[in-house]
C-alpha cells in the first residue's frame, strides 16, 4: 500500500519521485508503459473517426462543393471514366476520352480559354514533360531550371511525357456568386504595416482545377517526384521545384490519375507569394470500392450516383463516401507514423531525465549520492506520467502542442527534481549541505 501511495503521490510531488527510485522495475515500467501510450489516445480516438473527406462537405471548403458538382454533370466524368480491374482484382480508373470531350492544347490561347472559361469544350489536352525543353510551345510549362526526374525513369521508355486532360470551373464575377465570393477580384488589399498585397483580378472567381492523367500511377518508381515537379510547374508555374512563391494565382485543384487521387485546397482569395495549402487529401482509387466485387467494366459516374439524379445528394451522399473510403487507409497510416514520433519523443524525454538525473545525484553536493543509474531511470519514468497525462488531454484540443508539453514539461519535472537532489547551500537539507563553519558547529 506505501509503493501503491507513492505512485500517486509521485503525481504532484517530484520529492515522492526520488523517493521511489528504489521501488521494484516492473512498477517503473509500467509508468513507462502508460507514460508513452496516454499521448497516443487523443490521436487514435480522432484517427478512427475522422472523416478523411471531410473538405468535401465543410463549410470551409473554399467553394470546391461547387467545382466537383460541375464535374460530376460534365459528360467527360459521367461517360469517359470507367472502373477497371487488373489481374490481381485491384480496381483503378480507365480515363477514355473521345474527341469531342477534349481541345488539344497546340497554343498557350488553348489552356487560357479553358481558365478563363471560353472553351467550346470540355476539356484540354495536353502533355507534361518533365525536363527544360526549349521547344515547349506553351509558355505555362516552360522553366529556368530544369528538374532532376526524367519521365523516361518513370514510364521505362523513351517517352518523356504524360498526357493530362484539364478541367476547370470558373464563373465571371457577376451575380451569379455571393457578394464574399467577389472579394476574389479585388486587386489590392493593404494591411496595417502599410504592405499591399496584390490578388488575383481576372474578373473570374475559380473554385476548381481538375487534372486527370491516365498513365500516372503510383506503382512507378518516383512517382511522387515527377507529381511534384507536375504540381510545381504546370500548375503553380513556379520557376523551379524548390520555389515557394509561384508566376500563378493558386487555386484549388484536384489530381485524378490511374490508381490515386490527390486534392489540394487553396482560399479563393490567394497571393502568389502565398502557396500554402489551407486543406489537403489523398486516397487510393481501389480502396474507394471497400472490396466490392463485380465492378468491372462499370462507369464510374454510374457507381456514384445510381439511381439518384440529383447532383447535391450524388456529391455529399456517394461520392463523398467513396473518397473517405479511398483516403482513409493513407489518413491511418499517417496517424500511426504520428503515434510513432510521439512514442519516440515521451521515450526519449525519459531517457534524457534518467541521464540528468543520474548526473546530479553523482555531484558532490548530492544527498543521495547512492543511487545508481538503474535508480534514476525508475525516477525518469515516475516523473513523466504527469506530463503525458497533461499531453494527452492537451492533445484533444489541439494535437500540433503534444510534442511541447511531453519535453518541455518532463524537464521541468527533472529540472526540480535536480534541487531536491543537490539542494542549494541555504537549504538546511539533512545537515550535510550546510556551510563548512555551521557544519563544525
Amino acid at each position: 500500500m506505501k509503493k501503491i501511495a507513492t505512485i500517486f503521490k509521485s503525481m504532484i510531488s517530484n520529492q515522492a519521485v526520488i523517493d521511489s527510485r528504489k521501488n521494484p522495475w516492473w512498477i517503473a515500467l509500467i509508468m513507462a508503459v502508460l507514460a508513452i501510450f496516454l499521448p497516443w489516445i487523443p490521436s487514435l480516438s480522432t484517427g478512427y473517426t475522422a472523416n478523411t473527406a471531410a473538405v468535401l462537405t465543410t463549410s470551409m471548403n473554399y467553394e470546391i462543393d461547387k467545382g466537383f458538382k460541375s464535374v460530376l454533370q460534365s459528360n467527360y466524368f459521367q461517360n469517359g471514366i470507367t472502373i477497371k480491374a487488373d489481374s490481381e482484382g485491384k480496381y483503378y480508373l480507365d480515363y477514355n476520352f473521345d474527341d469531342s470531350m477534349y481541345t488539344v492544347a497546340s497554343t498557350a490561347a488553348d489552356y487560357e480559354n479553358e481558365y478563363n472559361g471560353t472553351n467550346a469544350k470540355e476539356l484540354v489536352k495536353s502533355t507534361f514533360t518533365d525536363v527544360k525543353t526549349a521547344n515547349d510551345s506553351l509558355e505555362y510549362y516552360k522553366k529556368t531550371t530544369s528538374f532532376s526526374t526524367k519521365l523516361s525513369d518513370l514510364k521505362g521508355s523513351s517517352n518523356d511525357g504524360f498526357d493530362y486532360y484539364y478541367d476547370c470551373i470558373s464563373v465571371e464575377n457577376t451575380n451569379t456568386i455571393t457578394p464574399s465570393e467577389k472579394t476574389s477580384s479585388s486587386t489590392t488589399t493593404t494591411t496595417s504595416t502599410g504592405t499591399v498585397v496584390t490578388y488575383e483580378n481576372s474578373g473570374r472567381t475559380t473554385y476548381l482545377q481538375n487534372y486527370y492523367i491516365p498513365e500516372l500511377s503510383s506503382t512507378m518508381s518516383n512517382y511522387s517526384q515527377w507529381l511534384s515537379n507536375f504540381a510545381s510547374s504546370a500548375i503553380l508555374n513556379m520557376s523551379s521545384a524548390s520555389s515557394s512563391t509561384s508566376n500563378r494565382y493558386p487555386h484549388s485543384y484536384a489530381i485524378w490519375a490511374k490508381d490515386f487521387v490527390l486534392l489540394a485546397v487553396y482560399p479563393i482569395k490567394s497571393t502568389t507569394s502565398s502557396i500554402s495549402v489551407a486543406s489537403s487529401y489523398s486516397g487510393t482509387i481501389n480502396d474507394g470500392f471497400k472490396n466490392e466485387q463485380g465492378l468491372d467494366g462499370t462507369k464510374f459516374y454510374t457507381y456514384l450516383a445510381g439511381s439518384e439524379t440529383d447532383v447535391t445528394k450524388i456529391y455529399s451522399g456517394k461520392f463523398a463516401t467513396y473518397l473517405h473510403e479511398a483516403g482513409r487507409p493513407a489518413y491511418l497510416r499517417s496517424v500511426w507514423v504520428n503515434i510513432g514520433i510521439i512514442s519516440a519523443v515521451a521515450a526519449g524525454s525519459i531517457l534524457v531525465a534518467s541521464l540528468l538525473l543520474f548526473f546530479f545525484h553523482k555531484r558532490r553536493t548530492s544527498i543521495y549520492r547512492d543511487a545508481n543509474y538503474f535508480h534514476t531511470l525508475n525516477e525518469a519514468c515516475y516523473l513523466a506520467l504527469t506530463p503525458s497525462l497533461i499531453a494527452m488531454i492537451v492533445g484533444f484540443f489541439n494535437a500540433q502542442y503534444v510534442f511541447v508539453i511531453l519535453v518541455g514539461a518532463v524537464l521541468m519535472r527533472t529540472v526540480f527534481s535536480m534541487s531536491k537532489i543537490c539542494p542549494p547551500p541555504t537549504d538546511s537539507g539533512n545537515g550535510s549541505n550546510k556551510p563548512l563553519y555551521q557544519a563544525r558547529s
